[in-house]
């Protein structure tokens, strides 16, 4: 039940530089947390890469019912410039959200910020939500270097993947392509 950062550019936090993550949530019990206006892997202007060495934000260990980003103006995060954008994985991971946000691109929405792939569903991480049937519950899965979502490993199921931009700019109109694949799933 805890909220990091906000709707406004004041509460926003950014996470730049840090030898793995810049924000873990991990453990049973680890729920019910609200994630939103962030960069992770960006410098204050959300323009420029400055890493997180493993990943913008991860969810693990069987973390549970948190949610990343919103369907509110201001909620979205801004992930790019890591080698992972955004992870969810292990049993037990699962009834997480992640809505509204960029993943590869900057806050403008047609600049590239690549992570090398946009976000990683693996190790048996089940029923997360990357999106949703609104255009508010939008993520924009653009500008990667690698794949835009990557899913992996045995008992990773029943994941939806609703709603996003996987390639385009955040107007939907214009290319803003992955390296690799918008989905892979292995």
């Amino acid at each position: 039940n805890n909220t990091i950062g906000g709707i406004t550019a004041a509460a926003r936090n950014v996470f730049l530089g840090n030898k793995s993550e810049g924000l873990r949530l991990a453990g049973t019990g680890t729920s019910f947390n609200v994630i939103q206006g962030n960069y992770f892997g960006t410098d204050v202007t959300g323009m420029n890469p400055v890493p997180n060495n493993f990943a913008g934000l991860t969810i693990f260990a069987g973390a549970t019912s948190n949610l990343i980003g919103g369907t509110i103006a201001g909620a979205g995060n801004i992930i790019g410039g890591n080698y992972y954008g955004f992870v969810a994985a292990n049993p037990g991971t699962s009834g997480n959200v992640i809505q509204g946000n960029y993943l590869g691109l900057a806050p403008d929405g047609t600049t590239p910020v690549p992570n090398f792939h946009g976000a990683l569903i693996a190790n048996g991480a089940t029923n997360n939500t990357l999106g949703g049937t609104t255009g508010a519950a939008r993520n924009i899965i653009s500008g990667n270097s690698g794949s835009g979502i990557f899913l992996t490993d045995p008992g990773t199921c029943g994941n939806f993947i609703q709603g996003n931009f996987i390639g385009p700019d955040s107007t939907g109109a214009n290319a803003a392509a992955n390296g690799y694949e918008g989905i892979y799933i292995d």
